[in-house]
């Protein structure tokens, strides 16, 4: 099956440490919200740092790979 939008490509996605690392802070910071020790606004700060930290983390070495590529 194709890896570049198939189940395969998917399946790696609900894998992946990052994806999880992501999930368990974002539930730890929810968590903590619910029992009032976290702010809506830092709440709110942290989901984008996870967020943009997550895509960083993947984005990047696509990128790179890409550019070496071309060399």
């Amino acid at each position: 099956m194709n890896t570049k939008g198939g189940t395969e490509a998917a399946s790696t996605r609900w894998t992946s440490r990052k994806f999880w690392a992501v999930m368990f802070w974002e539930a730890v910071f929810v968590f903590l919200f619910c029992i009032d020790k976290l702010s809506e606004t830092a709440l709110e700060s942290v989901t984008y740092l996870l967020l943009g930290g997550y895509l960083v983390a993947n984005v990047a070495p696509k990128i790179a790979s890409r550019s070496s590529q071309g060399s």
